[in-house]
């Protein structure tokens, strides 16, 4: 049954970020699965909203809360998916 890509999911950072601000941020990424099935988001380096092109292009979107600490590559994350992967 395919996804409803609704809901978030557990994924893994594909970069460093650094510290979010005082709003939840949502950011456009590429995801891929690793060999152990584990979802990869990696946020494409421009985010503005006006950037269309990158919404179309992104495999999901990571949710980072507001004033989130500054995250390594690696760390577990949450992301809603805009595909199946």
């Amino acid at each position: 049954r395919p996804a409803t890509h609704t809901e978030p999911v557990d994924a893994r950072l594909g970069c460093d970020l650094p510290a979010n601000g005082d709003r939840e941020d949502h950011m456009r990424t590429a995801a891929r699965r690793l060999a152990d099935g584990t979802l990869e988001v990696t946020p494409f380096e421009r985010q503005d909203s006006a950037m269309l092109a990158a919404l179309a292009q992104a495999d999901a979107i990571l949710i980072r809360p507001p004033f989130a600490p500054p995250a390594k590559k690696g760390e577990h994350c949450r992301a809603v998916l805009m595909r199946n992967l």
